[in-house]
């Protein structure tokens, strides 16, 4: 006979049937049952452990940050901004750029972002910050500089859009 492990509501527990009897609905609703794993003999005891071990893990990623993010909001954007040594890059072209911008961003566009890498390797110890309308070349540049060596490069999700969205501030040449 075979029980189950019932995860619901992040408790766990153990039943031999789903259901409560034959006239019934389910036991349990918006729940995980998985069938066969809690058994009596040693032979399964391993896969209870690498199970529990597999939720627990699951569990845990979810849970914690992750420290490796390269694509940032507009309001984290401009926390750090305000915070910390900061390089702003616009990948977009030049007549993009001359139509509204983030005040103080360097143009970059995206298809010289490699031979302009010098520029942003003076400053080791800022972050860069790229953007661009949407958001799609810059997390695109963000690669490129990480496989170039620059491993502090963000991108705003959404780009100017989303930063306009939110009302913030832009510049335009007049």
């Amino acid at each position: 006979e075979c029980d189950y492990l019932i995860i619901s509501d992040g408790v766990f527990s153990k039943s031999k049937s789903l259901i409560s009897n034959k006239k019934t609905k389910p036991k349990y609703n918006n729940t995980l049952a998985i069938r066969g794993i809690l058994t009596k003999s040693p032979k399964n005891i391993d896969n209870n452990i690498a199970l529990f071990f597999l939720i627990a893990v699951s569990g845990l990623l979810l849970i914690l940050p992750n420290r490796s993010k390269k694509i940032i909001s507009v309001k984290e954007s401009v926390v750090l901004i305000n915070r910390q040594p900061t390089i702003l890059v616009d990948v977009r072209n030049a007549n993009e750029f001359t139509l509204g911008r983030i005040d103080n961003s360097l143009n970059i566009p995206l298809d010289q972002l490699a031979e302009n890498i010098d520029k942003l390797k003076k400053n080791p110890n800022k972050t860069i910050l790229v953007y661009c309308q949407k958001g799609f070349r810059s997390s695109q540049a963000v690669k490129i500089l990480n496989k170039l060596g620059i491993d502090s490069a963000v991108s705003i999700e959404g780009g100017l859009d989303a930063w306009q969205k939110d009302n913030l501030p832009i510049k335009m040449d007049s």
